[in-house]
Formats: structure tokens, sequence, C-alpha cells
């Protein structure tokens, strides 16, 4: 049983409210931190994968306060673009309230208490603590799927979205759908529980007085939940500005509760330090969304004219309760469940005609494709005509056949006025139906929830929230409009190409990129499972040059808004295949410029460099898209970090430097034929020896050492205008 004794002192501190905080105005660890109970685990990540970048915990904060985050570099907090500087927040977490039946033992009476966990650093509790064995223990950094190196050698045990227990997994990322299986191209993911709150004060008021207690059984501290969170980014240029996060709130505890709320705490700095005093802050029912944006849309943070984005926050799935008889989502179904086995709501088609005939298909394809959603593997399920889980449109990958609860109650204040570490207040401000909202200009914070629900023993219940930033109002809906389909089609859409694996050489006042072919050859996987034959839909490469980090790439090309969607590119390579110009499909009125048919290259020369300037350059893949499949053209993505951005300081030669130079030996060659034979020698590093090449009879041809050894075996890339290895 874990007692709890409340000092005279906390009782004062709780009416005074917890010190401020914020922007590193106290320094001190929070005086209210109850238990240690797996705090040497405590890791920090960055999710890095598109423009939208922001440092996180895997005890549950995004964010935090300056004692926290600047531990590990400035401008963390939602920075949005990547590496512009420009913060978007300050702190923001879950929230989880329960009602408990707990016991005075003063009295020898039951009693009721409400409890909320929270990870907020300024003004929390901190109640979550993250478990071993989900990250490598020799890093400070969480696990990342791009990030084999932030592995554990063996996973601890996690559960599918199907419910599926996986038991001592190497060597793979332990995926949402199962082991191996990447849907995003950077996921997160890590397991807390709140056994840190392990004499916890039970919010700010002390309920029937002194001496309450609360055994969640099982051993633990805490109420006994247990939180699964994934992170998901794109790098695909319609959703490089979206993060979606996955919550998984399970009772591990040995007692039923009865009553459960889950909420999103928010302390929001739009503009950045110190221009978070004219925040203004709303909310759409109807889109289960609260936003913010800046009142006068200026800072001293950004240029004149610079504009200011928008952040919104979007519940994509809501908890649901199929219990209370009563339709929720005021879907004309009663207590739907995804857990059933019915498909309730008549939607899975077992062909592609039937899928066709339905307008509100996403895809319009057949869902009959087996126990692992991928069509033409055969699995179990595959072809059978009767929906199974794993199947799209069905069970727990259809959120039409939950009961969801939506957006219940909004909540904003003034920063100060109310802090995550009071219970009762933060309890009372996720009641369901009431919208009690300070829409500013002020410091906000806000509380979004989502309930009430029931958790049995063992029971467990998934949320997920997107947060998207726009350049503006229209555009911050329509990146959340694109979050919300994405997760309703399981994460199963178009990608763009591989990025190329970019090197460099340097001369005097010349930078000489280089890059391989991969993008070429790796389908994408959403057209694969479409049509074999189309998912190789490479088109040819763009080449960027920055000045400023990658804030900006070029001249700016924007929509018909005048937002700014991409880059005027330094130079330009595509196959030589007929496909030239604009693309057919269009966003917000520009349109994608997929080539003249050059030939592709694999090499690019900048002759316009000052020597001593830092550059970054950026190559990227893009594909053709489908006008007929709806699917607009896609570029990889341009995040410093990655292999296909490089950071150039070009430089005098030194004395005495000779620049490459090849000369051919006929005597040592039997040549056939009246085709003539060029060569640039890229790496400078490449070592001074006599390299023979052969030509197959199938146009391919193979480099070799004289001395015998192969360096490269049927190489496809003949043109003039080819590149080469």
């Amino acid at each position: 049983m874990k007692k709890i004794i409340l000092s005279l002192v906390f009782v004062n501190f709780l009416m005074a409210g917890p010190p401020l905080q914020k922007w590193g105005l106290n320094t001190e660890e929070p005086l209210y931190k109850k238990g240690t109970k797996g705090h040497v685990d405590r890791k920090l990540g960055i999710h890095n994968g598109n423009k939208l970048r922001t440092i996180f915990f895997n005890y549950g904060p995004i964010g935090g306060p300056d004692r926290v985050v600047q531990r590990y570099g400035s401008y963390l907090r939602l920075e949005w673009p990547a590496y512009s500087g420009h913060e978007y927040g300050y702190e923001m977490g879950p929230m989880i309230g329960l009602k408990l039946k707990a016991r005075n033992v003063d009295t020898g009476k039951d009693t009721t208490i409400v409890w909320v966990d929270d990870p907020i650093q300024d003004g929390g509790d901190e109640d979550f603590e993250p478990l071993a064995n989900y990250a490598n223990p020799n890093q400070d950094t969480l696990a990342f799927s791009d990030r084999p190196s932030t592995w554990p050698d063996v996973w601890g045990p996690y559960q599918t979205i199907f419910d599926s227990t996986i038991q001592d997994l190497t060597g793979e990322w332990p995926g949402q759908f199962g082991p191996g299986v990447k849907v995003a191209d950077q996921e997160s993911f890590f397991i807390m529980t709140d056994e840190a709150a392990s004499t916890k004060a039970f919010g700010d008021g002390l309920q029937d007085g002194w001496g309450i207690e609360y055994d969640p059984g099982n051993g633990l501290l805490g109420a006994g939940i247990q939180v699964t969170v994934r992170g998901y980014q794109w790098a695909a240029s319609p959703a490089e500005d979206i993060i979606v996060w996955v919550y998984e709130v399970k009772n591990i505890s040995a007692k039923d509760i009865d009553s459960v709320v889950v909420g999103y705490f928010g302390d929001f700095d739009i503009g950045g330090y110190p221009d978070y005093p004219d925040d203004m802050f709303g909310f759409d029912a109807a889109n289960n969304m609260v936003y913010n944006w800046d009142a006068d849309g200026q800072s001293v943070n950004y240029q004149p004219g610079e504009p200011i984005g928008w952040l919104g926050f979007k519940f994509l799935e809501s908890p649901g309760n199929s219990t209370d008889g009563i339709d929720n989502d005021n879907d004309g179904l009663v207590d739907e469940s995804q857990y059933n086995d019915i498909d309730e709501d008549g939607d899975w088609q077992a062909t592609n005609q039937e899928a066709a005939l339905d307008p509100n298909d996403l895809d319009g394809l057949s869902d009959d494709v087996g126990m692992d959603g991928i069509p033409g593997t055969g699995d179990y399920g595959e072809g059978n005509g009767v929906p199974d889980q794993g199947e799209p449109d069905f069970g727990v990958l259809d959120l039409d056949e939950k009961d969801e609860l939506g957006l219940t109650g909004v909540h904003s204040f003034v920063y100060g006025t109310a802090y995550a570490t009071q219970d009762s207040t933060m309890w009372e401000y996720m009641t369901p139906g009431v919208y009690d909202v300070n829409p500013g200009p002020g410091d906000i914070v806000s509380i979004f929830s989502s309930g009430y629900f029931p958790l049995k023993v063992g029971q467990s219940q998934r949320f997920s929230i997107a947060i998207v930033i726009g350049a503006d109002s229209a555009d911050m809906y329509a990146n959340a409009d694109l979050a919300q389909k994405i997760y309703e089609l399981n994460y199963r859409f178009a990608r763009p190409p591989v990025q190329p694996n970019v090197r460099y050489v340097t001369e005097s006042g010349k930078v000489i990129l280089y890059w391989d072919d991969l993008a070429e050859k790796t389908p994408d996987p959403f057209l694969m499972s479409l049509d074999p034959s189309i998912a190789y839909d490479f088109e040819g490469y763009k080449v960027y040059r920055s000045e400023d980090r990658g804030v900006t790439w070029g001249a700016a090309i924007t929509d018909a808004r005048g937002r700014v969607i991409g880059w005027q590119p330094l130079a330009q390579f595509d196959l030589i295949d007929g496909i030239t110009g604009f693309s057919g499909l269009d966003i917000e009125g520009t349109h994608f410029y997929l080539g003249d048919d050059v030939g592709l290259q694999h090499y690019f020369i900048d002759s316009t460099v000052i020597n001593g300037k830092h550059y970054w350059y950026a190559v990227t893949a893009y594909d053709r898209g489908f006008d007929s499949l709806g699917l607009i053209p896609l570029e990889s993505p341009k995040i410093l970090g990655s292999p296909n951005v490089v950071e150039v300081v070009p430089t005098e030669n030194p004395i005495g430097y000779v620049p490459p130079e090849v000369k051919i030996d006929s005597s040592l060659s039997t040549i056939i034929g009246t085709g003539e034979i060029c060569f640039d020698v890229l790496p400078q590093d490449v070592i001074k020896e006599t390299y023979k090449i052969t030509f197959n009879p199938d146009t391919t041809y193979n480099i070799l050492i004289a001395s015998g050894d192969t360096l490269y075996k049927n190489i496809e890339y003949f043109r003039g205008e080819d590149g080469g290895p």
C-alpha cells in the first residue's frame, strides 16, 4: 500500500502555485517530484524527418523549459521550418485523467479521488518514467526507425495494433503493424508508466482529509497506467509539415477504472520568445482540432514581411466508448466496436469494382487483401471473400467501427494562473461538454480532451494527435486534412524516391557533387501494392544550393495564394522518356516541373562559389506522379544531416596542386568501332592506377584494375549524358 502523508509545506506550495520556470526563470527540479523508478532510463529524441523539427523525451513531454531543452541545443521546440530558429511551442504532452476508488486510512472509509497523470516539467508532476529495453542503453537517444544504432540488442515485449505480443525481437524495428514494418520515413518508439507517481498527492485538494491511500495492485506504483508512444514523420512534400503521435493507454493495474479522460496540455509560443504574449487561440469541435496564431503577425524573431505560421493540434483518433448506449460519433451506429469481427458500417469491399462504386472509399481498391494488408502475397484471408482483421476498412484498421468520443472539452487560460500539477483543476478543465476558452491575446496555455470511457483491467484505448503547421489558416487546415487521410489509410500512400547518397570534392572556386543511382532502382511500396508494373516511377534529379543552412534553397516558388511551396533548383536532370514540362495535377494552382528530357547525370559542377564561404547542397530525386491515380509528383526532402545534403566550404588549392587527369593508353586496348570515350575524374582521392574498361554484348560495361580486380560490373550507364558510377 502506498500511504500518502501530506506536509504543511506541500499544502502551502499548492496554494501559492509552483514557482515560474518559463524561459529559465527557475533552474531547480520540481520540489513535488515523487518517485524515481525508471529515472535512469530517461532519454531524449529529436524528430527531424521533415520540415517540422522538435525535441521530446521518453517520459512524455514535447519541448520543455530552458533548463532541460537548452542542454541539447536551441530552437528545438516545434521549430518550423527546420533550422530556421522559429519555435512554435514551449512544452506539450498527454494527460490521463482517472477517477479512482481510494481509502482514507484515518476514517476507514472509501473515498473517490481524481488523479491526472502528466509529463509536464514546468509546473507539472512528471508522473511518467520510461521502461527499460526500448532503446540502446549506451546512448542518451531514444529509439528511431531510421537509426539502428539507437536500438537495443533485444527489444522488450510490445503489442502490435492487432494485439499480438512480440517477445525478444532482435535486429528489426518493432513496428506498430508487426516486426520490421515501417510505415513512415522516420518513426520513434517508447513505453512509459506512471510509476513516478509513487506518493501521488491527488491534485491540489486533500479530498477527504489526511492519509488517503491507493494501491493499484500487481506490485505497481502510481495508478497502474502504461502508455505506448509512437511518433511518425514523412518526408514527402505534401506531408512535410506534419508529425503524428499515437498513444496506446493501457490499464496494467489490478483494478477496473470506470471513468477515464485523455487530454493534451499545450503551452504554445507563436512567434517565439519574447513574442508569446500576443498569441491567439481557437478550436474547431467539428474537426476535433485546436489552433494558435500570432495576433499581429509580427515578431522580433522574424524579418519584416516574413510570415508567421499557424499551429494546429488535431485528434486523428480519439478514445471510444462501446458500452454507454450512445452514438458518440453521430454516425447512426450505437456502441460499434473494432473488436467484434463485424463490418458494422458495411464499407469493406471484396473487389475493386465494389470499391469503385463506393463514393466514400478512400483508395477505390479491394479490401480482401489478407491479414498483412498487402495484396498479392497470398497470406491468410486474401481473396476469401470475407473481412479479416488486418484488412483495410475492417476492425482495428477502420476508425468508422469505433464509437469515437471526439473532442469533448477545451479549456484555455493564461500561463501562470493554473498548473499541470493541480490534478483536481486539470480534471475539471477536461470535463466533457465544457468549452471554456480564453481566446487571447496572451501567453495562452490550453488543454483539449476526450472522455469519459471505462478502462477495465488489461484493456487499452488508443488516441492519436497530429501536430500541423501551415503558412496561414487555410494551409494549416489543408495539412490537418491530409494528416487525417494518411491516418485513415493506415499510412498507406505514395512516397517520393529514396534520397541519393551525395559526396563532394572541391577545388579553388569550384564544388563538384556526385551521387549514386539508388533512387532509380527502388520501387514505391504503395504503387507496388497497386500494380508492380508502375512501381518504378523515378523520373529525375534536382540540385539545390543554400547559403543560410537550409532555410532557403534558391528562388522561391509560390502557389496561387502566394505561399512558398518550393525552390528553383540550380540544375535538373531527367530521363529521356517523353515525360516533360509541367505535371497535370496541381497544388493550389502550382504544377511540378518534370524536366526537358535532358538525360540523367550523376554529378554537378558549381563554379559560382566563393572560397571560404559555407554552402549547403541538396540533391533530390523525384517521381513522375500519376494523374489517373490522383498522385502528384513527389520529391525527396532536403533535411540537414540526411545523405542527400552536404555542407561544403571551398578553399584555395594547396601550393603544388596538380588537377587530376586521365591518359588513355591505346597500346593496351583492342578498340573496335567508332565511338568516343571521355572521362571526368570526380573523387580526387582516386588511387593512381591503371584501369581497364570492358564492354558486354548487352551494352553494359565493367571497370577493372589492370591487375585484374573488378571494381564495377554490368554498369548500365552508357549514353554520354550519364555520369556513370
